[in-house]
């Protein structure tokens, strides 16, 4: 079989190709990965098996229940998680100045506070009241609230928990029911516990306070049903000074012209009525 020239010259082309592309591989070379690393920082030295020194601390976590605790307290608001907004509604918390006057609450939030989300800060001299109702089967209670001093209080005070007196009342009566005892010493975050048991009822518990000669955080009030006292002897009531009563007295009418018991009164001739 007879090629032309044409042919023959590109097959000569294919085969010099060839011949350069295994002359190439031939020749080409890998680079090695090198057997040691480089640039490698060594980790600080902790000692015979500890970790790495630490160092300050930047921040707490905690973990807080918005909607307060416990799930039986008595008390409408005990962790002051709702009775910040502005208005007369019927909050769960109302505040009163020495005048009588409102008396805003101020709220506090985040760690600064006992439990929950919020809590109040209140200047000296407030009286505060706490809504509540009474324990199924007149159930003897358990009552307790924390304070703390919103400043460091003097170096002489020698009676850290001594910022207010603090009652269970009848809500209906205002008289008083038991008086909280305050602990001697603050725990380990300067909170002071008051507390005290008392007696069942028929008519609903509010809780009356009435602060000291300093401004301070309140939180965590709670009343409770306590069945394992019944039948128990409860300590007898403690005297109430005179001045002190009739302030809850004064507390109790100015709450009572806010709250009109009843039937609303006829509308006027010819206004309108959604009845």
């Amino acid at each position: 079989m007879k090629h032309t020239r044409t042919e023959a010259r590109v097959a000569a082309g294919w085969l010099l190709a060839a011949a350069m592309l295994n002359a190439g591989c031939a020749d080409e070379g890998v680079n090695p990965v090198p057997s040691e690393p480089t640039n490698v920082v060594e980790p600080p030295d902790a000692g015979e098996g500890g970790a790495p020194p630490s160092g300050p601390r930047v921040r707490e976590v905690y973990v807080r229940n918005p909607f307060g605790s416990p799930v039986d307290n008595l008390l409408a608001d005990g962790d002051f998680e709702l009775s910040f907004s502005t208005g007369s509604g019927q909050f769960g918390w109302m505040a009163f100045k020495p005048s009588f006057a409102d008396q805003e609450l101020f709220s506090e939030t985040g760690g600064t506070c006992k439990s929950g989300l919020r809590c109040a800060r209140l200047p000296k001299k407030t009286t505060l009241l706490g809504r509540g109702t009474s324990a199924a089967g007149e159930a003897p209670n358990r009552a307790s609230i924390w304070l703390k001093p919103a400043e460091p209080l003097p170096e002489d005070e020698d009676k850290p928990c001594d910022l207010a007196d603090a009652w269970v009342v009848d809500g209906i009566s205002f008289g008083f029911v038991k008086k909280l005892q305050a602990a001697d010493l603050p725990d380990d975050s300067g909170w002071c516990e008051l507390k005290a048991e008392a007696k069942g009822s028929r008519s609903p518990y509010w809780m009356y306070i009435e602060l000291g000669d300093y401004e301070v955080l309140v939180d965590h009030a709670v009343l409770i049903p306590a069945p394992d006292l019944e039948g128990q002897p409860l300590p007898p009531l403690s005297p109430v000074p005179k001045e002190q009563s009739e302030r809850a007295q004064r507390v109790r009418e100015i709450i009572r012209n806010r709250t009109p018991i009843g039937a609303p009164p006829p509308a006027p001739p010819g206004s309108f009525s959604r009845e």
